[in-house]
């Protein structure tokens, strides 16, 4: 092998010359690459991935900022420009005034996380100089290629045997780095929380340049502009959604449309989605306030073949809709039942315990999803009397919550106490089944009226992650909540309508469930999982869905 010279390309360091840059000048390798891998290290050298001033040690793990220089780097060579350059094409400039993070005063750091390529810890900082594991890589890789505007797009890497060990935020990088051969496993795993050394992350950025990974997507008609209609701004959860998606949507190049309908109002949503349509644009994602209420308003979209994608909740009675993208709402309710179930050890304990019931809007579709999969769970237990529910109210007609209102739960919840002595130091509650965080809010504001503290709140269940009821989590008020992250369902979104004007096969997951009564929607169901205060910080603050200070 030649004596290790690193090249001169453009150089990070040079670009930001006027400021501190953490990486020094080394132009001697620590230590030599392994056999198999010099003449990966030859490719690296000759197609220039190696910035000047890299403190090479090619046996040595990686930290986060040494991936991230390898990252703007590749970004340079693939874009034929200098850092300064991409930034000014793309409207941006950074200065130590605007820093995102509070340990580090890095440029080029800085610089990728403007670009998407790189995000913090969610408490503020980016802990450069920690070791990367093999996940962050994956996800720092992905967020490279949508920077760059690459399809990122994969079957999952299931043949893992330790697929179910990676973080649900790094899955869809990890399909992707595994689906494009530019990251391997560790033998039949991945070790997602393992190391990655200098040598491998060198071999990673060669197969991302030489392999299909570096080119960009194929030239195709794309949609020019997306619209996007959700029920309202005043829940949280659907303007983080819209904020999510119109983010992504603008940063593949397209122009959004959002729209939120009112208070949950459903003429003032029918005219927008109209409006919408007759304004023009190249694709609909719609989630309706009443799913009924859609046909006549998207009849122009059937007609123009705009592709009309259904966004969690379906929309009934038209062949207008194309696709359906959700979340596995039957499991959502399985998941908390078996999470009451567990909590309570009920095969194994002899109980009786005792157990209230809340769930949804009676007349919203999802209702019966999410309670009946929690029941599929707990109707033995209630037949076998090792669960008692001393209200008898568990008939959906008399457990619906109208609206979701947490009022209406509070008002429910404090008859229920009132009438069967359900005192904190009374007659014990040991479970509440609330099928999302709303009721579940309004359930625990009755309990804490009634005086039950942390040490004695019954086992309470929820779904959508609140920042109220993460709060009540972390105070144990609250006992667990479903997420589904926004994140995965606004990016499946996104996937399918690239996939619609690139001429690809649109994926799905299920071609049985979801019948809207003009007929079988194809639908692709993203995997919720159970959050809790053993691993809230791992999927909410860790993964940057909140920061830290949102939740304290």
């Amino acid at each position: 092998m030649k004596t290790r010279i690193l090249k001169a390309s453009i150089c990070v360091a040079l670009v930001f010359a006027t400021f501190a840059i953490s990486v020094p000048i080394n132009l001697s390798a620590a230590s030599e690459p392994s056999t198999w891998a010099i003449e990966w290290m030859d490719k690296a050298d000759s197609i220039g991935l190696v910035p000047t001033g890299f403190d090479l040690d090619y046996q040595k793990a990686i930290t986060r900022s040494e991936f991230c220089y390898l990252a703007v780097q590749f970004m340079e060579v693939h874009l034929k420009q200098p850092l300064s350059g991409i930034m000014s094409e793309n409207g941006m400039t950074i200065s130590l005034e605007d820093k995102p993070f509070s340990d580090t005063n890095d440029m080029v750091i800085i610089a990728a996380n403007k670009l998407g390529i790189v995000a913090g810890n969610g408490d503020g900082t980016f802990a450069p100089n920690d070791t990367l594991t093999r996940e962050q890589g994956a996800t720092m890789l992905s967020n490279l290629a949508k920077t760059l505007h690459m399809d990122v797009s994969a079957p999952q890497a299931t043949g893992f045997a330790d697929y179910g060990a990676i973080s649900q935020w790094a899955k869809a990088p990890v399909d992707f780095c595994f689906g494009k051969d530019i990251m391997v496993g560790d033998g039949a795993n991945f070790n997602p929380k393992g190391s990655y050394t200098q040598e491998q992350s060198l071999i990673t950025f060669c197969k991302f340049f030489e392999g299909d990974a570096k080119k960009p997507s194929p030239d195709a008609p794309h949609p020019k502009k997306v619209g996007i209609s959700l029920p309202t701004i005043s829940l949280q959860r659907w303007e983080q959604d819209g904020n999510l998606m119109k983010a992504l949507f603008e940063a593949a190049g397209y122009e959004v449309d959002l729209q939120y309908g009112g208070e949950n109002e459903i003429n003032v949503q029918v005219s927008q989605i109209e409006k919408i349509i007759a304004d023009g644009c190249d694709a609909l994602i719609i989630a309706p306030i009443d799913g009924e209420s859609m046909k006549e308003a998207l009849a122009p979209a059937k007609s123009k073949g705009i592709p009309v994608i259904a966004y969690d909740r379906l929309i009934m009675g038209t062949d207008a809709v194309t696709h359906y993208v959700t979340f596995n709402s039957w499991r959502i309710g399985e998941l908390q039942g078996e999470f009451i179930r567990d909590a309570l050890k009920l095969d194994s304990e002899p109980g009786p315990f005792n157990i209230e019931f809340f769930t949804g809007d009676f007349n919203d579709k999802y209702t019966d999803f999410f309670y009946g999969g929690a029941m599929s769970i707990l109707q033995p237990y209630l037949n076998s009397g090792k669960l008692k529910c001393l209200s008898g109210q568990i008939e959906k007609l008399t457990v619906s919550t109208a609206d979701w209102r947490p009022d209406n739960a509070q008002a429910r919840m404090g008859s229920l106490i009132a009438a069967y002595d359900y005192g904190s130091t009374k007659t014990k509650l040991d479970a509440v089944m609330c099928s999302n965080d709303t009721t579940a809010q309004g359930v625990t504001n009755a309990l804490a009226i009634a005086g039950y503290t942390k040490g004695n709140f019954p086992v309470i269940t929820g779904q959508d992650c609140d920042i109220v009821s993460c709060k009540n989590i972390i105070a144990g008020a609250q006992s667990m909540s479903v997420l589904k992250d926004t994140r995965t369902i606004a990016e499946q979104a996104a996937t399918m309508v690239c996939a619609y004007f690139s001429g690809q096969r649109i994926p799905v997951n299920d071609n049985e469930t979801y019948d809207n009564n003009a007929g079988i929607v194809p639908s692709y169901l993203c995997d919720p999982v159970v959050v809790t205060a053993d691993n809230l910080r791992e999927f909410l603050i860790d993964s940057g869905y909140y920061s830290e200070s949102e939740l304290s």
